[in-house]
């Protein structure tokens, strides 16, 4: 795989983990036991910062350094994509062979 595919399922992985997290959000705004008023501020920091991260790649892939760009999209990324992996193998697992 080169570098440039690499960028690109990093930056997809960070896009899906923003939207995630702010649906996230938004479904527990309305609900009483949802998050305390400084949870709620701190809750905005993951998407603020996932969208930090993302701009200072774009900027070090125009820049050329390619590298520092895919890992630092490949950090937040990789955990997330980890999760998603175990949880659809699970999910599988359970469907075929859950009584």
């Amino acid at each position: 795989m080169n570098s440039g595919l690499i960028f690109k399922l990093g930056l997809v992985a960070n896009v899906l983990l923003i939207i995630l997290s702010v649906s996230g959000m938004y479904l527990s705004r309305g609900s009483e036991d949802g998050f305390s008023p400084q949870g709620k501020i701190l809750a905005w920091l993951i998407p603020v910062i996932l969208s930090l991260l993302i701009m200072l790649a774009l900027f070090l892939r125009n820049k050329g350094n390619m590298t520092l760009a895919n890992i630092l999209l490949w950090i937040p990324a990789t955990p997330f994509i980890i999760g998603v992996l175990i949880t659809g193998f699970l999910a599988l697992v359970f469907n075929l062979f859950g009584k």
